[in-house]
């Protein structure tokens, strides 16, 4: 492997992490959005079972902490958001 793809696939894979924080915290905030309006069909997104808002809540700080992890920045600053995350 040469030392050019290195960061190619570090950018490919920071910006699927990224996709996948936005993706989770989305379908949280459906599913909060469907609690407090009372729809059925965003409680539970198509499955038999409605999510409980405690864990889109729970989603949501996790997508916040990947977030925090697919960070580019130098050093000490990635080391801080890190450790948040």
């Amino acid at each position: 492997m040469s030392g050019a793809a290195d960061p190619l696939r570090a950018d490919v894979l920071r910006r699927a992490a990224r996709i996948a924080a936005l993706s989770v915290v989305g379908v949280a905030l459906l599913v909060l959005f469907g609690w407090w309006l009372d729809v059925e069909l965003l409680k539970s997104l198509y499955a038999t079972v409605a999510m409980n808002p405690l864990t889109a809540v729970c989603f949501i700080v996790t997508g916040g902490s990947l977030w925090l992890m697919a960070s580019r920045l130098e050093p000490l600053a990635r080391r801080r958001r890190r450790r948040v995350g």
